[in-house]
């Protein structure tokens, strides 16, 4: 083996090193505690009628699960997130979906739109922004 050969080899291993460990990062990076606001706006027909804020923390483990600190109270939740969306379970809910609109290290804004199914002009929009030290 050359010399040259032995720095291609080292090249290569340590770019798939980097590599694998941003993927990582990609992937893990919701771990720990968020602090959350999250929007709720409600609509008929595009005018808004109703419209709430809420402000909490959740706290995101490894393995799916989670706990939403919000109201003097908490709820167990379990999630997922793929490259463009998160879906959130919170006990005793439903499951609602969110597009990511921005994904950083410790920002994320994230938006989900409801439909209902017995008067379709009728929905919520919700916008949580996440932020951690």
């Amino acid at each position: 083996m050359t010399f040259t050969d032995s720095i291609k080899k080292i090249l290569l291993a340590s770019i798939l090193f980097l590599f694998l460990s941003c993927r990582k990062e990609q992937l893990l990076k919701m771990d720990g505690k968020w602090n959350f606001s999250l929007t709720e706006n409600d609509y008929i027909n595009g005018v808004i009628i109703n419209s709430s804020v809420e402000n909490g923390s959740m706290v995101f483990n490894e393995g799916g699960t989670g706990l939403v600190n919000a109201n003097s109270s908490s709820s167990s939740m379990t999630w997922s997130k793929s490259k463009d969306s998160v879906k959130l379970w919170i006990q005793q809910g439903n499951n609602i979906f969110f597009k990511i609109i921005e994904d950083k290290k410790k920002y994320q804004k994230w938006q989900s739109l409801a439909y209902y199914n017995s008067n379709p002009n009728k929905w919520d929009d919700i916008t949580i922004i996440l932020t951690r030290n």
